[in-house]
């Protein structure tokens, strides 16, 4: 994802991506707006070190974010007995993929994805949002 970003920057594209859902249950709590803004989402956290290791301008106006400033009240789901055992490393679909996941209630990504859609219909209708 940062990878993505930083070609969109460098290029001059403009893009909205969506962060962390989650964890997160709060549709109130949704914001769209540029990545230095997003704050208790650690995958927005994550993307900024990596574009900022990647020397790419984190005040583009060419990145906006869809995120839930919802701070984040779930751990990730504990390891089985059988996958401490076995090695987690057996039970991951793709190599180098985490095993333990973060609960997502199922409307959040969803409702982030139609506001990335709404957001984007205004940009290119050249309406305001």
């Amino acid at each position: 994802k940062a990878q993505l970003l930083a070609y969109c920057v460098k290029t001059g594209t403009r893009v909205i991506s969506c962060t962390g859902a989650g964890g997160k249950s709060d549709v109130t709590r949704i914001h769209i707006g540029d990545l230095p803004s997003a704050c208790h989402d650690p995958l927005a956290a994550k993307i900024r070190l990596y574009l900022k290791k990647m020397k790419v301008n984190l005040e583009s106006d060419l990145i906006n974010i869809v995120y839930s400033s919802e701070k984040t009240v779930v751990p990730l789901a504990a390891l089985t007995d059988e996958q401490k055992k076995s090695g987690p490393g057996e039970f991951g679909a793709v190599d180098n993929m985490r095993v333990r996941v973060l609960p997502v209630l199922g409307t959040m990504p969803a409702i982030m994805g139609q506001a990335c859609a709404a957001y984007a219909l205004c940009e290119i209708g050249g309406k305001p949002f």
